[in-house]
């Protein structure tokens, strides 16, 4: 088969013809033949554009994808049944292979879905740059709840809500299953003429309730909010009395004061 854009993949042993045409003029044909030998199958279903990525999780939740390229999605990615959550439950694999979802609008408040809902399978090496939403609240983030592996994940979100915001929040995961977040980063920034100071717990996990998650060398700059930790759970005494945390995972308010403080050294620089 091939992809919009003209790579070609192989799918399974056996020959086919392949026909290329040049300016509606010059047309060349080949024959490929794929044995068993031929190296691994791809198992990966590849997203282009903002249409696949609406399409094709809320499909298949349980599917193995690839980004071919940066994502626009232009304002949103409200889905074909025009809901904002993708799946309810993310059973598959996400690989953004280091490119970036961007120019987003989620919708936030209290007990609105996040966008793969509960998180039982991995989603790694991507970023999720301009995203927007209002406040955040208990279940507002990328996972509702993390289980299995959030990797090498940035996420940019922009509150674009005056007021304060109450409970918990995270904006990588609302509550800490018995998954882990590793090598993350969170910028977590007001929109453009507020000037209201939102104040919740969580940058990074909203509820840090469950002693086999994992928060690994991950970190978070929170630009003129009251963000109180980079995970928490009212009266906590610190991240790592609610998670088996490992590396210097912290909080800081700006990008300099992570570079300069923050151990990076195991973080895709790619992103």
């Amino acid at each position: 088969t091939t992809t919009v854009d003209g790579a070609i993949i192989f799918v399974g042993k056996g020959t086919a013809t392949l026909t290329i045409v040049i300016d509606d003029t010059i047309t060349l044909t080949t024959e490929i033949t794929i044995s068993e030998n031929s190296g691994p199958v791809d198992e990966y279903t590849y997203i282009h554009n903002a249409e696949e990525w609406r399409t094709l999780i809320t499909l298949n939740p349980d599917g193995k994808f690839k980004l071919a390229n940066d994502i626009d999605l232009a304002g949103g990615w409200v889905t074909p049944n025009g809901e904002s959550q993708l799946c309810k439950n993310f059973n598959g694999e996400l690989d953004g292979q280091g490119y970036v979802v961007k120019n987003g609008w989620m919708h936030s408040g209290w007990a609105q879905p996040s966008a793969f809902g509960n998180n039982y399978g991995t989603i790694k090496n991507i970023g999720f740059v301009n995203i927007h939403g209002g406040n955040l609240s208990t279940d507002i983030a990328l996972v509702t709840e993390n289980f299995v592996t959030i990797e090498n994940v940035f996420v940019d979100w922009i509150i674009e809500t005056n007021g304060q915001a109450y409970g918990f929040a995270g904006v990588i995961t609302g509550y800490s299953g018995t998954g882990t977040i590793k090598n993350c980063i969170v910028s977590l920034r007001l929109g453009d003429g507020l000037v209201s100071a939102p104040s919740f717990y969580g940058s990074i996990i909203g509820n840090a309730n469950n002693w086999n998650g994992k928060l690994i060398n991950s970190y978070a700059i929170v630009n003129g909010t009251g963000v109180k930790d980079v995970a928490s759970k009212e009266a906590a005494e610190g991240v790592t009395s609610y998670l088996k945390s490992e590396g210097n995972s912290a909080q800081f308010e700006t990008y300099a004061l992570l570079k300069a403080g923050a151990d990076l050294s195991g973080y895709d620089a790619t992103l």
